[in-house]
Order: C-alpha cells, then sequence, then structure tokens
C-alpha cells in the first residue's frame, strides 16, 4: 500500500541524505569549552552516493512503518518512486537484509522482518557500550561547530517533547544519537552503530508513540548530562553518561509491555 506522504518522500528530500556530513555551526550553545592541545584530525566530508541514498530511504520507511513488519517490498512500485532501476534498488535490499529490517525470500522477494525482542535487547547492550565510547572520543575530538550541532538536537528534542510533537521528537532523538557518533570520527565505530541501530529505532518508535512528557523529559535529563560532559570535553564523563542513559533504555525495551520511559 502506497504511503500517503510517499511523493514527498523521493531520495532526494533533505530528511533522508544520510551522512552527508556535519551540520553547520551558529551562535548559539556559546558554552563550548576549549578544543584539546591537539586539533582533531581532518576528516573527509563523505557525499552519500545514491546507494547510499536509496538505503536511506528504504531504512526509515521501515522504522516508521510506512512498510509494516510482514509485508513484502513490491519492488516495481518502489522503482518508480524512486526514480531508479531494479540494479541498484536490490543491491540496497542486501544492505537491508544484513542490517537484519528484510528477510531475503526464494522467490518472493523481500519481506520486512518483525523485530524479536531478545535479540534487541542484546544489541541495545551492545549499541549502548559503542554509544559510550562515541561520546567519548566525541568529546575530545569533535569542532566547536559539531558540539554545537550536538547541543542544537537535544534542544529540538526538548521543544517537541512539550509539544508533544512525536514524530519530530523521535526524529530529533535519532538526529542526536547520530550527531554524537558521527562526531566521534571513526568509521568503524560509525557503521557498526548503523548496522545495529536500524534494528533498534522500531522498538524505539513504538514505545515514542506511548511515552508521556514526564516520561520522555527523564529521558532529555539523561541527554543533559551526556551534552554537559561533552561541552567540558570530559571524555570520561561522556561515556558514562552515554552508557548509562543506553542502560535505561535497554530495561524499557520490549514495545509490549505496559508504556513506560522512553528514550
Amino acid at each position: 500500500m502506497r504511503p500517503p506522504d510517499w511523493d514527498n518522500r523521493v531520495i532526494t528530500d533533505s530528511r533522508v541524505q544520510g551522512r552527508a556530513g556535519t551540520a553547520e555551526g551558529s551562535s548559539g550553545a556559546d558554552q563550548v569549552g576549549p578544543a584539546s592541545a591537539q586539533p582533531p584530525p581532518s576528516r573527509r566530508i563523505a557525499i552519500p552516493t545514491l546507494h547510499e541514498r536509496i538505503v536511506d530511504t528504504l531504512r526509515d520507511m521501515i522504522v516508521e512503518t510506512d512498510l509494516e513488519p510482514g509485508s513484502r517490498l513490491p519492488e516495481q512500485e518502489l522503482c518508480e518512486r524512486l526514480g531508479v532501476s531494479r540494479t541498484p534498488l536490490r543491491e540496497a535490499i542486501k544492505v537491508l537484509a544484513f542490517e537484519g529490517l528484510v528477510t531475503l525470500m526464494t522467490n518472493r522477494g523481500a519481506v520486512v522482518t518483525t523485530p524479536d525482542m531478545p535479540e534487541v535487547v542484546d544489541s541495545l547492550e551492545m549499541i549502548g557500550m559503542l554509544e559510550g565510547v562515541a561520546a567519548m572520543f566525541c568529546a575530545q575530538r569533535a569542532s566547536d561547530e559539531e558540539l554545537r550541532a550536538v547541543a542544537r538536537a537535544h534542544e529540538d528534542l526538548a521543544v517537541y517533547s512539550r509539544a508533544e510533537a512525536l514524530p519530530e521528537y523521535f526524529r530529533a532523538n535519532i538526529q542526536l544519537h547520530r550527531l554524537i557518533v558521527e562526531s566521534a570520527g571513526n568509521r568503524v565505530l560509525s557503521d557498526l552503530h548503523v548496522k545495529l541501530g536500524s534494528q533498534l529505532k522500531r522498538a524505539r518508535r513504538a514505545r515514542v508513540s506511548r511515552s508521556s512528557r514526564a516520561q520522555r523529559e527523564a529521558f532529555i535529563a539523561e541527554h543533559q548530562a551526556i551534552i554537559d560532559a561533552l561541552m567540558r570535553r570530559d571524555g570520561l564523563g561522556a561515556f558514562q553518561a552515554a552508557v548509562a542513559h543506553m542502560a535505561s533504555v535497554t530495561r524499557v525495551a520490549d514495545p509490549n509491555e505496559p508504556p513506560s520511559l522512553e528514550e
């Protein structure tokens, strides 16, 4: 079934540009601490390829349930809507199969997987350690502009929570974590985070849709502890705050449980 906003989800949509570099700096969040004595290593800006944009678009469609668990991916329809041929689409689907978002079926094409909660909890434990290391590297290596971008994402998260704008809150939450990982400056870590995080986004989104403002504010406070450590350039403090935050998320990972705290 074609989602109502499909025509706005073509691969050139600015929301699905993938890892296209860091956000521009601004005058906000002026409490950024001094950079370390050694300048951070130069990082080449990664421009997403057509293949990466297709992967990002399909991943978002699955996470946001435009493509529902158990449904088959309609290749011809996707090709027409994304404006691509079958070859790059099928290559993108293979990536999503590796991430666990789709299952390749003999003579049936690809089917969107249903989240396996024990696996989700195991993945959350591992992604907690990855995000801890990412926060530590981010505190040590990120530029002032990158830290300001992280702080702005956190501010957006709080605004959307108060406004009960839950889809926007969910996207700002994902953006906050992604910016921290990207600013860590380690491509292997970033790739592992994408692989593990894809399955988890669906569980997080289910929780967000049923969370109260008080529950969200508790997690925003945990985010603030991470931001504070980043601004102090406190690598160990950022690691500890990020690991503690993800431990809280792990405790409430199952979307079939009654509503509770959510990231």
